[in-house]
């Protein structure tokens, strides 16, 4: 396994320290925002829609992966090549070049952005290569989203910080028993499992990585030790399925471009589906609801209002053993127009209310 060499060093007495930064990167231009996920939480609909504003640049590529892979290997991809490694590095490497050479050679992307995946490909990571990938921004508000970023250790967010102190940090977040199944059947589709058995999925439920990626509120803490609430927005998937309008006008005020001049916004709503049908299989339905529990209590202490309807939902899911399966996404299912009417007017989303906002705003 390749040692991480991250921007660190440890002192005589053992500590550990990060190297001082050179000169020339604090006068090269960073992006002004990061989206860090969570992984399938409409982060793809996010970011087309974030390129489309015409005070906004994107790069070509949605997820960049510098700060959780290309920032630990100082090694070329080519040298990786040769080397044939197997890690993940390395096999997201292949993937990105063979993907965009397809792209090119049949048309799907404008050759004028070959210079860019040139430059993106072929170097190796560091600080100065990162920044230099948004120089075509030319003074416009620029970001990049890779949803990896939410499961960053400390030291890597430090660095972040250290670089990047002024940055915007954007988190999405969604039912985590819709998240967690729904990242299970993008992991098998990816890998051509159809029709996967139930121990199969089990299997993917409990692993550890896909429960970090749930853990909102792990990733909110971290993030929050080197950036003020205010610095961080925070969505709900349900505010872009009801209100993907009034959602992008309120995330571009958080990132201080002018909402009026945005086009509307692009696309269907963010996929619904996980690769199985419009249901979840009501063995995993309860399953993740017993699994996610104690998670989604903290999250309605925390947020209230949709987290609310997560609690709502894993309490149902819990109560009484299933005879069919859930209804998917779960503001489909019965479940939502129960809770609406359980709710107290002033708090019910059909009275147009965005919950997404500065996360300043949303502690109660």
């Amino acid at each position: 396994m390749t040692r991480p060499h991250l921007p660190y060093s440890r002192d005589s007495f053992g500590i550990l320290r990060e190297a001082p930064l050179p000169a020339k990167l604090y006068t090269m231009m960073f992006p002004s925002f990061l989206g860090i996920g969570a992984q399938k939480c409409a982060t793809t609909w996010l970011s087309h829609n974030l390129s489309r504003h015409p005070e906004i640049w994107m790069p070509p590529r949605k997820e960049l992966h510098y700060f959780d892979y290309r920032i630990k290997d100082p090694r070329t991809p080519f040298a990786l090549f040769r080397a044939r490694l197997h890690d993940n590095y390395h096999g997201l490497w292949r993937m990105q070049a063979r993907n965009r050479t397809c792209s090119y050679l049949t048309g799907k992307h404008p050759l004028r952005n070959a210079p860019w995946d040139l430059k993106y490909l072929v170097p190796r990571g560091s600080d100065e290569w990162y920044a230099a990938l948004f120089d075509p921004a030319r003074g416009r508000v620029s970001g990049e989203i890779t949803p990896n970023y939410a499961v960053l250790n400390d030291e890597t967010i430090a660095h972040i910080c250290k670089i990047m102190p002024d940055v915007k940090i954007i988190f999405m977040m969604r039912n985590p028993i819709e998240r967690a199944f729904s990242h299970v059947g993008m992991y098998l589709s990816k890998r051509a499992v159809r029709d996967a058995a139930e121990g199969k999925y089990l299997e993917h439920f409990e692993n550890r990585r896909s429960k970090l990626k749930t853990d909102y509120l792990l990733t909110l803490e971290r993030w929050r030790r080197f950036y003020p609430a205010e610095r961080i927005f925070v969505g709900f998937l349900e505010d872009v399925n009801f209100y993907p309008g009034r959602f992008l006008a309120c995330l571009y005020r958080f990132l201080e471009v002018s909402p009026e001049v945005a086009t509307r916004p692009s696309r269907d709503r963010p996929n619904r589906r996980a690769g199985r049908g419009a249901t979840i299989p009501a063995s995993q339905a309860a399953y993740l609801a017993r699994t996610y529990h104690g998670d989604i209590e903290r999250l309605d202490a925390r947020f209230g209002g949709y987290a609310s309807f997560w609690r709502f939902c894993a309490e149902r899911l819990l109560e009484q053993p299933l005879t069919e399966d859930v209804s998917y996404p779960l503001w489909e299912s019965p479940m939502w127009v129960e809770w609406t009417r359980s709710q107290r007017p002033r708090s019910r989303p059909d009275d147009g209310e965005l919950q997404s906002g500065k996360l300043s705003n949303l502690l109660t």
